[in-house]
């Protein structure tokens, strides 16, 4: 009796979702290649995990004060490696 039940609620959640589709015309999203995201970038967010958990384990401005460097000076090199891949992805697609 359970299965019947899971497998009728698959059933309904699958037609909700090809409806919901066909209405709204969705597209999947197209996988974004992370090619800037290299080791440093890994170690950034390594550390700004660690900032964020040692906050969450006893939240003291200090703490959060860190916390939130961390988590700026990271977006800031990621926003950076972006703009640099970006910038040589167009410069590849104009042919220069």
């Amino acid at each position: 009796m359970n299965t019947d039940l899971e497998i009728q609620w698959q059933q309904i959640e699958t037609n909700m979702k090809n409806v919901a589709i066909y209405i709204l015309e969705y597209e999947e999203r197209k996988k974004f290649n992370k090619e800037w995201f290299n080791e440093e970038c890994r170690q950034l967010l390594e550390q700004k995990n660690k900032a964020y958990q040692a906050y969450l384990a006893r939240p003291v401005r200090v703490k959060r004060a860190e916390c939130e460097e961390r988590r700026k000076w990271a977006h800031t090199i990621w926003k950076k490696k972006k703009r640099d891949r970006m910038s040589i992805n167009s410069c590849y697609r104009r042919g220069i």
